[in-house]
């Protein structure tokens, strides 16, 4: 065996740069749009979006009335 025996790079690797061009993703595997800010970007709580405007609101169901503190026993 001769020394270009050993270290002839082998034909099967591919080296990727940046010069060649990716192929395109399919539609299902790219990231969609973000959402706009709204009203309520920011704010706590739980929020529905309407499926046909896309608006948000607060979720009705989701707001709970805090219990009243008790009055410490000193």
């Amino acid at each position: 065996m001769t020394t270009k025996e050993k270290t002839a790079p082998k034909a099967a690797q591919v080296v990727h740069t940046s010069a060649q061009t990716k192929p395109e993703k399919p539609a299902e595997h790219k990231p969609s749009a973000p959402l706009p800010v709204d009203e309520f970007h920011g704010k706590a709580g739980c929020f529905v979006r309407d499926p046909v405007t896309g608006e948000r609101k607060p979720d009705p169901a989701a707001e709970v009335q805090a219990p009243a503190a008790e009055p410490s026993a000193e």
